[in-house]
């Protein structure tokens, strides 16, 4: 799984590549993201990239679940790659979580999202 932490612009940034993933693998990224959200001793900045990730409707619980128990030390987010029905279900997640992930086209226009005061 890969959850790195970056920098950029002087800030970090949990950074979640899940280009290509499976269902599998996203359910257990998802919950593994959530634990280190929450391991950091201040809110964060989350940046996600879903290029050609697979979602399905348990996919869908899966992440509202881990993004509402992490909420409290979410500061801001991002995600690259939810177009379509992803661009959808982030909506609806954005809602029932009361976080708003925004999406771009980009990660350099994600990361300045991020990152700007």
């Amino acid at each position: 799984m890969s959850i790195t932490i970056i920098e950029h612009s002087g800030k970090k940034i949990i950074y979640s590549d899940l280009r290509g993933y499976n269902h599998a693998q996203l359910m257990a990224h998802f919950k593994k993201e959530a634990d280190l959200i929450l391991e950091q001793p201040e809110p964060v900045l989350i940046l996600r990239n879903v290029q050609d990730a697979t979602v399905t409707k348990e996919l869908l619980a899966e992440v509202k679940k881990q993004v509402k128990r992490a909420r409290p030390n979410i500061f801001r987010g991002a995600v690259v790659g939810a177009s379509g029905s992803k661009r959808i279900l982030l909506m609806a997640v954005n809602k029932f979580t009361g976080i708003q992930v925004v999406p771009f086209r980009s990660q350099e226009e994600a990361l300045k999202y991020l990152t700007r005061d």
